[in-house]
């Protein structure tokens, strides 16, 4: 599971299962054969995903933006869609909107079409289902939850039994709303959260020192950002920043860096955001602290490996 206990105050509740699917067991070969496209433009979360659907046994395709994504979408078909919601050049309500008026004009059936969000906000749920958005997995995904959501709309070829893709929406449950208020202070959460990265080290092996890796490499640039961001007081940069920091930190397990980059998103997108360089200024004290924690899991991670292989 990557998904760690920071979701605020608690997870997105998955719309309802039907019996056959609550009994499936969540195994490998439950989803054998479903061929999955992942639209994600974080190279975190976009890592930790694919070795979520390798081990759920999914093959898996990748876009970074929904231009990407509609062309992959058009050429190759695809039992779901897992879309990310906010995402460069395209995003994922504007991809599946567009999506929907082919598949009208062509007579196609319809393609289930899942959203991914790190946002919990009022309304977020209703932007999904207006987009023509069939489910909802609110970021981190845990992996229990994303295997219910995939065996709920995926019916891959090698099913024999499978029956159609529902065309019907289901009753997706409405996120519950976070307010800077409704948040753990970043100070009562832990630095780095173990036991998120040894649940992903579970899915990922040796890999995870990678991911890791790809964290620090790709947040450092994006927290020099974030200070031009707050210098001239760009709230619609701060939030997007935010935004990504949030997800991505969570899914190494830095809670604390995640639950500050929280704040400055909720609060940017409320306009309520006071003292921006201020609360910047908390994200780079707890990326700094985050990083020493990162790094000494990354060196135990490399000698458990290199004793492996000696």
């Amino acid at each position: 599971m990557l998904a760690p206990v920071i979701q605020a105050p608690t997870p997105a509740t998955p719309a309802p299962q039907s019996a056959a699917a609550q009994a499936e067991p969540d195994t490998p070969t439950a989803l054998a054969g479903a061929r999955v496209l992942l639209v994600e433009d974080n190279p975190v979360n976009l890592l930790v995903a694919q070795k979520l659907m390798a081990v759920l046994g999914c093959a898996a395709d990748t876009a970074v933006h929904g231009e990407i994504a509609l062309q992959k979408m058009r050429a190759q078909r695809y039992d779901a869609v897992l879309m990310d919601c906010q995402m460069p050049v395209l995003d994922g309500y504007s991809a599946t909107r567009r999506w929907r008026e082919h598949e009208t004009a062509a007579g196609l059936h319809r393609l289930p079409i899942i959203a991914m969000t790190a946002n919990a906000m009022a309304g977020d749920r209703q932007r999904c289902l207006d987009a023509g958005m069939d489910d909802y997995l609110s970021k981190p995904i845990a992996r229990d939850e994303l295997a219910a959501c995939l065996r709920r709309w995926c019916k891959p070829a090698c099913a024999a039994t499978a029956s159609a893709v529902p065309d019907m929406h289901p009753a997706m449950a409405p996120p519950p709303v976070e307010t800077p208020s409704s948040m753990p202070p970043a100070t009562s959460l832990p630095v780095l959260e173990r036991e998120v990265l040894d649940e992903l080290r579970e899915i990922a092996g040796g890999e995870t020192a990678t991911i890791i890796e790809v964290f620090l490499d790709d947040t450092a640039p994006l927290v020099r950002r974030l200070q031009d961001a707050a210098a001239n007081a760009d709230l619609d940069q701060l939030r997007e920043l935010a935004h990504s920091l949030k997800s991505s930190s969570a899914n190494v397990g830095a809670l604390a860096l995640s639950a500050a980059a929280r704040r400055v998103e909720l609060d940017a997108r409320a306009g309520t955001l006071e003292r921006p360089a201020v609360m910047v200024a908390l994200i780079i004290a707890e990326f700094a602290r985050a990083r020493l924690a990162l790094t000494g899991y990354q060196a135990g991670i490399r000698e458990t490996n290199s004793t492996v292989d000696h």
